[in-house]
């Protein structure tokens, strides 16, 4: 995802999210990327990747 202007300037980034099941369906490993960007704050970070968690368990979830 990203974005670009007129001129072509622009970024771009990966969004990669996944999930795992368990051998006996039971329960289930959420993944999701964060990239490191010596511009943005650890805390910023950790923020991003708990609203990514949170958008997959409510998909999971039926909500």
């Amino acid at each position: 995802m990203g974005w670009i202007d007129a001129q072509g300037d622009g970024d771009w980034f990966v969004a990669l999210r996944a999930a795992q099941l368990s051998p006996d369906w039971k329960g289930v490993t959420l993944y999701a990327s964060a990239s490191v960007d010596p511009d943005t704050a650890p805390h910023n970070k950790l923020v991003s990747t708990e609203m990514k968690f949170a958008l997959m368990r409510q998909f999971l979830a039926g909500d």
